[in-house]
């Protein structure tokens, strides 16, 4: 992406609350989770569930790492803003 000369490539820890700044700052993002295991624990996982998700701490046993990566995506793009999202197809 920084090759291509785009304007801003950031790179955010997506275990850390997303900073106020990034909140429905970008007219496009891109994202391409790792698909594996989530290896936190429960309350970590609680924690970060809580903190991207309004609480809804319900979401800890069927949310995979890459559903979190595409939310805290979606939180940093404007309402106007476009996404492209590589998701992981259940069989």
């Amino acid at each position: 992406m920084q090759f291509q000369k785009l304007r801003e490539v950031t790179n955010l820890d997506t275990s850390k609350k997303l900073p106020f700044e990034y909140y429905q700052r970008y007219d496009v993002v891109v994202t391409n989770p790792p698909f594996g295991d989530w290896i936190a624990s429960r309350k970590e996982k609680e924690r970060i569930i809580h903190d991207t998700f309004n609480g809804h701490v319900e979401l800890t046993k069927r949310l995979k790492l890459e559903h979190l990566m595409a939310g805290i995506a979606l939180q940093s793009m404007k309402e106007t803003g476009r996404a492209a999202l590589i998701l992981h197809g259940h069989q």
